[in-house]
């Protein structure tokens, strides 16, 4: 998301006194785990990360993080169908 459209839908949230939890992106050829980049642009530590990876061609992996400063640490993540 953009700058002004991330800016823009927090403000939204705040409005509706709405808590970000969660956002996510994917690697497309690389492994489910923060990247540099992930890492320095990372400005929520109470946020979860959720990272997809799309490297392994039989399947997607999909992983949790907490990034606070330059460290990270791997969250469980428990998967469940609705029904």
């Amino acid at each position: 998301m953009d700058p002004y459209g991330q800016n823009s839908a927090m403000s939204i949230m705040a409005e509706r006194g709405e808590t970000l939890i969660a956002q996510y992106h994917s690697h497309p050829r690389k492994p489910a785990h923060p990247s540099k980049r992930d890492i320095d642009g990372a400005r929520q530590p109470q946020v979860a990360h959720l990272i997809v990876s799309l490297a392994d061609s039989r399947r997607p992996r999909l992983a949790a993080f907490k990034i606070v400063g330059n460290e990270y640490t791997a969250m469980r993540v428990q998967l469940t169908s609705a029904q």
